[in-house]
């Protein structure tokens, strides 16, 4: 049977099926159809086939907006939730609390230190004239010594542990900062990841009903196996990028259950557009010297330099009250009376460690000042280029809309193209597939790395907590 018969036996049982009230005979001498426009024709495949929308579970992107209030209310409920459980957090605390106990004890070192001692009676050997027992003093004593005047050490000591603690509490507050950046970032993520799904899903979906139409095209007319063979192709690569999107949704996962704890995010906002943005980016160039790791490389540079002065002032001579007193343990043994006086001590000569030390000191605090500059540069630096790439990628966002837009009309048109007219060819009408996918990915992508920019925009200014307003000490 050649190819023209086969074709009207195909269209004569097509017409039986749907019940068709002409005669078989007005129809015999009439050109027939090729099986391309046949099967176009069918209830099963139409233009709406290949669009998006209602019918693929996705909304069109950039329509449906995320309100600022119920985003800033989920990213500070899952930075408290990072703050209660992630341990850097908790060890920053502990830090702080250490230093301020270190900042007692260099107050108490200023008051009277008592000192009791307890001594055994001794025994007496070798060559020499022997004390007698009841002439042994050996018993409780009691020793009081008050500094008197030191020329400022412990004063220096105390506002140098002072200094210390405060840094610990900013050390505290930065990794707050850092924490709360982190889940965001991953928050801002997971939503980018989830949307690249649907619309990866949607495009499987896509591909799959095109597979299966130019399949059953194929079984009529084996010169399009090769159509088919195209189509599959295009649809195993949107099985592959709809399968990473899956795995990147699963780090993004595991990453927050380790900032969190949590492993459900339900009421993660998924619109393809979140209603947030810096809306003055100079609050951030001002806000950078007042960044917790600025003020914390600032105390320890006063605490570096106060420890400097604390060395110099401990290599001179000291002045002390002392009062003591020894009870006897022996019976029979006199008991000295109370004696208090003044005592001086200098460590004159420590083979040059004491000159040592205090250059130690010296350096430290200058290394500390510099760490300071180079902190102001770096972070000034990343908050320029997080508010320049923020800015940019909103801008190409708006634009990969647009184009969204256009090729989504390219790739019907192409398709009716194809199916009705035959001007186009199945690969035409894949690549216009391919680049509204692609257009899609690009522009959900860019959107959300540009909220991505804006946290890091705002923890290098330090003022991410403070914008979710979750902001805390650690006192």
């Amino acid at each position: 049977m050649d190819n023209q018969y086969y074709y009207k036996f195909i269209f004569l049982n097509l017409l039986l099926i749907t019940g068709a009230s002409q005669s078989l005979s007005a129809h015999a001498e009439t050109p027939l159809p090729d099986a391309q426009s046949v099967f176009s024709g069918s209830t099963y495949y139409s233009a709406s086939d290949m669009e998006t929308g209602a019918e693929d579970g996705i909304p069109p992107l950039a329509t449906h907006r995320a309100s600022q209030q119920s985003i800033k209310s989920y990213l500070a409920q899952m930075a408290l939730a990072a703050k209660n459980y992630t341990p850097q957090i908790r060890e920053a605390k502990t830090s702080f609390q250490a230093a301020s106990a270190d900042t007692a004890q260099a107050k108490g070192a200023r008051l009277p230190q008592v000192d009791v001692g307890l001594q055994s009676n001794p025994v007496q050997f070798g060559s020499g004239e022997e004390v007698p027992r009841d002439q042994l003093t050996n018993g409780l004593s009691v020793n009081m010594t008050t500094p008197v005047f030191d020329w400022g050490y412990n004063s220096r000591n105390i506002n140098s542990k002072e200094l210390t603690a405060k840094a610990a509490e900013n050390y505290y507050r930065a990794q707050y900062e850092n924490t709360s950046y982190q889940v965001c970032y991953q928050l801002a993520e997971l939503a980018k990841q989830k949307l690249i799904f649907q619309i990866s899903q949607a495009y499987v979906d896509r591909m799959e009903r095109l597979v299966r139409m130019i399949g059953d095209i194929s079984r009529v007319d084996a010169g399009r196996v090769g159509e088919l063979t195209q189509a599959q192709a295009r649809m195993l690569q949107a099985e592959t990028s709809r399968d990473d999107a899956e795995s990147k949704i699963k780090d993004a996962q595991i990453a927050l259950r380790k900032l969190t704890g949590k492993t459900s995010f339900i009421g993660l906002p998924t619109d393809p557009e979140w209603a947030i943005n810096i809306e003055n980016p100079q609050k951030l160039l001002k806000a950078i010297n007042r960044h917790p790791t600025i003020q914390q490389a600032r105390n320890e540079a006063k605490s570096a330099l106060e420890q400097a002065k604390a060395v110099k002032s401990g290599n001179l001579p000291k002045l002390s009250w002392v009062v003591s007193k020894t009870v006897p343990i022996n019976s029979g043994a006199y008991e000295e009376e109370w004696k208090t006086y003044l005592n001086v001590s200098w460590g004159i000569f420590r083979g040059g460690s004491a000159n040592a030390q205090e250059e130690a000191a010296a350096l430290r605090a200058e290394q500390a000042k510099e760490k300071i500059t180079e902190q102001q540069i770096d972070l000034d630096n990343k908050v320029r280029s997080s508010l320049h790439n923020m800015q940019s990628m909103l801008s190409q966002a708006a634009q990969y809309h647009r184009l969204v837009q256009a090729t989504d009309q390219v790739r019907k048109d192409f398709f009716e193209q194809w199916r009705q007219l035959s001007t186009r060819t199945l690969l035409d009408v894949l690549t216009a597939e391919s680049d509204y996918y692609n257009n899609q990915v690009s522009e959900v992508t860019t959107r959300f790395n540009a909220y991505s920019a804006m946290f890091t925009g705002y923890a290098n200014a330090g003022l991410l907590n403070q914008w979710l307003g979750v902001y805390d000490s650690a006192s």
